[in-house]
């Protein structure tokens, strides 16, 4: 694991440390190369099924995407961000996991009509990557005029972030999962920290990326 455990902002109210940022290409790569796509402890039962079926072995366009280390780590699906946890976890002797959302929103403000720095000013391009200013995900932190209460850079804009509730079960028995934040192609009222979309675990695409937390030995306040 290269995210350093320093990097984990406590969210008050919360028993969780967020990460900083989103987890990067250069942070996801490591799991990749230690075999964490063929380690079936790592997964769950039915993320497992989901990476057998179609012989995932990495994040979608992997190969593109590590020319971009500073950049989000994309194209993954919740299943690939819990076992990047779990792994974590196994690396570090820490829980390491995905936010639930109302972690997640804490950590942005935790006012529905807000942006992480707050009702005022409106989205600029100099507070996150939205509406398609740069086409595409970029560096994370590269917006500290959009940075959260807290200290957390990229809560609103570059890429919507997978959480970890399970919402539902659509008509299919597929697990229907939350994402939060917005992403690069959004348009600036999705920036808000209230909004949220759903879709299923197996989703993937340019626009997907999550971060983690780290479970605390108290809570913060």
């Amino acid at each position: 694991m290269t995210t350093r455990l320093e990097e984990f902002l406590p969210v008050p109210s919360t028993t969780i440390g967020l990460g900083r940022c989103p987890v990067t290409v250069a942070e996801y790569r490591p799991f990749v190369e230690a075999g964490g796509y063929d380690a079936e402890s790592l997964w769950s039962e039915e993320g497992w099924r989901w990476r057998r079926a179609r012989s995932v072995v990495a994040p979608g366009r992997w190969e593109a995407q590590r020319t971009h280390p500073q950049r989000p780590v994309v194209r993954v699906s919740w299943w690939e961000a819990e076992a990047y946890g779990r792994w974590c976890s196994e690396s570090t002797g820490r829980q390491i996991r995905l936010p639930f959302e109302a972690e997640w929103f804490l950590a942005a403000g935790g006012v529905a009509d807000a942006y992480p720095w707050g009702r005022q000013p409106v989205p600029t391009p100099d507070h996150a990557n939205f509406s398609r200013h740069l086409g595409a995900p970029c560096s994370v932190g590269r917006y500290p005029r959009g940075r959260g209460p807290h200290g957390h850079l990229d809560l609103a804009g570059n890429v919507w972030e997978w959480c970890n509730d399970e919402l539902s079960r659509d008509s299919d028995d597929q697990a229907m999962r939350p994402w939060r934040g917005a992403s690069w192609a959004r348009p600036p009222e999705n920036l808000r920290a209230g909004v949220r979309h759903e879709a299923r675990a197996a989703c993937r695409g340019d626009y997907l990326g999550f971060r983690v937390g780290v479970v605390l030995e108290y809570r913060a306040q």
